[in-house]
This record gives structure tokens, sequence and C-alpha cells, in this order.
């Protein structure tokens, strides 16, 4: 599981190896992401995944909308090519920034240090 705060976004690293017998060439990497996200691959394309067992990792840039809800999504990814193809899915899981958790608690300690104080100042007389 990858983690997402907000639109900063995360990455996650997947490593093609050459486990076939013989080269295999793939195409373009694509994404199925939620609408208007944003993924981009490091490296763009993998031309050729040599059999000699020297993997090839990929890195994939992944960044949620700015209006994301905080929750767990799935991102599938697929490396289609002529010899073979691969798919995988990952979730990904989009956080609120602690700064506002801590803003939050701030806030409740505040509302009751201020009706202790009405309590104590204005309370039965």
């Amino acid at each position: 599981m990858e983690v997402a705060y907000g639109a900063r976004g995360g990455s996650f690293s997947g490593v093609a190896g050459g486990m076939d017998l013989r080269d295999v060439s793939t195409s373009r990497t694509a994404a199925n992401a939620p609408t208007n996200w944003k993924v981009t691959f490091d490296p763009a394309t993998i031309e050729t995944i040599a059999p000699d067992g020297q993997p090839v990792t990929v890195t994939a840039h992944i960044t949620p909308t700015s209006d994301a809800i905080a929750g767990d999504y799935m991102v599938s990814f697929t490396a289609p090519g002529k010899e073979a193809s691969g798919s995988t899915e990952i979730r990904v899981r989009v956080e609120t920034p602690q700064f506002w958790w801590i803003v939050g608690i701030v806030l409740i300690g505040a509302t009751f240090a201020g009706l202790y104080w009405v309590f104590r100042t204005y309370g039965r007389r």
C-alpha cells in the first residue's frame, strides 16, 4: 500500500525482470487511476527487457486531485508488449495531512477551556 497526502502525491517502484528466455519489447506503460489523478512513469517507456537477469525498475509517480477524499483507492498498471504483457494493481491511501489533526485537537481543547471559563465565571451565584 502506498500513501499519498492530499495533492502532494507519492511514488511506487516496480521491477520488470528478464525471466523469459528471449528479449521482450514493450510499449508505453499505462495506468488506470481515478478521474483527474496524475500518473507519470520514470522511465516513460521500456524498449527491451533482456533475458540476462538484469531487471528494469519503473517508478510511478501518483498525484491525486487536490479535492480527493481521504480513503483507499485502487490504481492498476499495465505494460503491454509484443511477446508478453503484464499488469498489477496497488492500493493507494489518501490521508489528510497531520497538521489538520493537530488543528482539530487544539480547537476542541480551546472549546472545553472556554466552556470551563464560562461556567466558572458565570456559574451559580
